[in-house]
């Protein structure tokens, strides 16, 4: 008998998948329908109902396409046990669950601590966690997008997650890029960061001497007072008396 790994070239460019498992008994055959997915997630599209609920099956698929789960039975998308196994492999599996999955503060919390853009499949609630949305935030910075209005707007969270990783300032509301307390904790971080400030911040002589501090390539972020002032960085920091750090 073949072996009917041999069926599948390895390569997860894989065009033949859908002709090989066209068949009701190719779609029904566990290790063809294991071979397909090794090579490209999304046959499990292909396999029969049965097989999409073969957690094996779909560990592989996963494996190579962890988009693949949407092809996976409703049974195991709903198996609240199989899904703390994926998510932190599987960040986008998020998107395909059951609203009560999205919503189970263990599984939400796995998955943004791998990519903090899965924030955005969350549940309403725990997009208002502030425990949630900090893990998030500190994995990737523009998830910060996703969080509930209530946070974006709470100024002490603001500044708490600011003084981890300055560029949050990015993606904060405009009010705390013209929040001189917030602006300055995130050029101390970053000097780079003066960018996201508002027009009036870069041209606040105290908020650009402490980026400029920080790097002193800040100082192309300036405002135009500043630079009309101070033509060049090289006499921004000898008027100013200011010891770079790079």
């Amino acid at each position: 008998m073949a072996n009917k790994s041999n069926y599948f070239p390895r390569s997860s460019h894989f065009k033949n998948y859908k002709v090989i498992l066209s068949g009701s008994s190719s779609q029904n055959d566990k290790q063809v329908v294991l071979e397909a997915v090794k090579n490209y997630g999304s046959a499990l599209d292909y396999a029969s109902s049965n097989l999409k609920e073969d957690k094996e099956i779909v560990l592989e698929a996963l494996k190579q396409d962890q988009y693949s789960l949407m092809y996976a039975s409703q049974k195991l998308k709903e198996d609240r046990e199989f899904i703390l196994e994926i998510v932190d492999k599987s960040y986008s599996c998020l998107c395909y669950l059951a609203d009560g999955l999205k919503d189970d503060f263990e599984i939400v919390e796995k998955a943004v601590k791998n990519y903090g853009g899965a924030l955005q499949w969350a549940s309403d609630r725990l997009k208002d966690n502030i425990e949630i949305v900090e893990k998030a935030v500190n994995n990737t910075s523009w998830s910060l997008e996703y969080a509930s209005e209530r946070l974006k707007d709470d100024e002490d969270f603001i500044l708490k997650l600011i003084k981890n990783n300055g560029y949050v300032l990015r993606y904060c509301l405009d009010k705390y890029k013209d929040n001189k307390k917030i602006v300055t904790e995130a050029v101390k971080n970053d000097g780079f960061n003066l960018e996201f400030a508002s027009n009036n911040l870069k041209n606040d002589i105290e908020v650009v001497i402490e980026a400029v501090q920080n790097d002193s390539r800040a100082f192309k972020y300036a405002g135009r007072k500043i630079k009309y002032k101070f033509s060049t960085v090289e006499e921004f920091l000898k008027v100013n008396k200011i010891n770079i750090k790079k």
